[in-house]
């Protein structure tokens, strides 16, 4: 199954129950509150003030929780998910000493939170996005693998009354 699918199928569970209300305008403002909860967790970014290390596991997790809101924004859009995989693989970096790059994940996490979601800048817009995960030197495997076991945990919430 595709990301695009599982985040459509999660949507629909939780859309049941919640009011569509100003929806689109809610998943970009949660959008920028998660890009800045991943922000927070690569403190050499941007905190020029302070001594703290990045946090990769817990970045993995914020962006993938960016990425629920991305994809959902999308299917609300009308995007589907044929170029996601191929976007992530065109965009994969080159050569083995791939590594953190601190001027990339500011130059990225920038333009994201800028973006304007419409369905003509959304592959441009996913793109930047995809990059932003490879500049933090997270791999196309790491965050597939962890996107769906954030997906597990939404149902597993819905079930529970989250």
């Amino acid at each position: 199954m595709g990301m695009f699918k599982a985040q459509a199928e999660l949507d629909k569970r939780i859309g049941g129950r919640r009011s569509v209300d100003h929806l689109r305008f809610k998943k970009e403002l949660a959008l920028l509150v998660e890009l800045g909860e991943l922000a927070n967790e690569l403190p050499e970014v941007f905190k020029y003030w302070s001594c703290k290390e990045n946090n990769y596991e817990r970045a993995l997790e914020e962006y993938v929780d960016c990425l629920h809101f991305i994809l959902s924004i999308g299917i609300d859009l009308g995007a589907d998910d044929t170029d996601i995989e191929k976007i992530f693989i065109d965009h994969a970096p080159l050569g083995l000493d791939h590594k953190f790059n601190k001027q990339g994940v500011l130059y990225r996490l920038r333009h994201v939170a800028k973006a304007v979601w419409t369905l003509d800048e959304y592959e441009n817009n996913f793109t930047n996005f995809v990059e932003l995960g490879y500049a933090i030197d997270f791999s196309y495997e790491q965050i597939k693998r962890a996107y769906f076991d954030k997906v597990a945990i939404n149902h597993k919430r819905q079930e529970d009354g989250y």
